[in-house]
């Protein structure tokens, strides 16, 4: 009955979501690229949830950056509202606001902005990041903040792109 539980568990995991680390070089400047993305399918996902999230690190001459980029799914009735701080939890404790940076278009809203080092430095030792964007609503209170808890296996993968060369 185990075997049969895990075996069920393992297809619906895989059915909703599965991460790649991608490797590339921009020619541009000679740097590398390193992205871990996490791709959410096969599911009905609540909007405006993220639908993709990419944690990107660039490698070059004058030192590493780093990025964070999510989508959400396709809708005309979400608009992320750049206002607003993005806020980053880490162990639900600790949160660290970050200048939200949106393409709102017609097919999908996208929010992407720069990780510093206090977040490199609580992404390396976290076990749970939950990541709360603020979205225009037509309510009264014109905003709704949307909180999506990343899952581990996402975490530790961010882990490894922070120390790949």
């Amino acid at each position: 009955m185990k075997k049969i539980m895990l075996t069920l568990l393992l297809v619906m995991f895989c059915n909703i979501s599965y991460a790649e680390i991608i490797r590339d070089n921009n020619s541009f400047d000679n740097s590398k690229i390193i992205v871990s993305c996490f791709y959410s399918k096969n599911i009905e996902i609540p909007e405006p949830a993220p639908r993709e999230i990419a944690f990107k690190k660039e490698i070059s001459s004058y030192g590493n950056d780093y990025y964070m980029f999510i989508k959400t799914n396709d809708s005309q009735k979400y608009w992320i509202l750049t206002s607003e701080d993005t806020k980053i939890k880490f162990d639900n404790n600790k949160i660290i606001k970050t200048q939200t940076q949106s393409d709102n278009n017609p097919v999908k809203a996208k929010l992407s902005f720069h990780v510093t080092q206090e977040m490199l430095s609580e992404i390396s030792n976290t076990q749970t990041l939950s990541i709360q964007i603020p979205f225009f609503s037509s309510k009264a209170i014109q905003t709704e903040y949307v909180v999506y808890n990343i899952p581990k296996l996402v975490i530790d993968e961010w882990k490894q792109v922070i120390e790949m060369n």
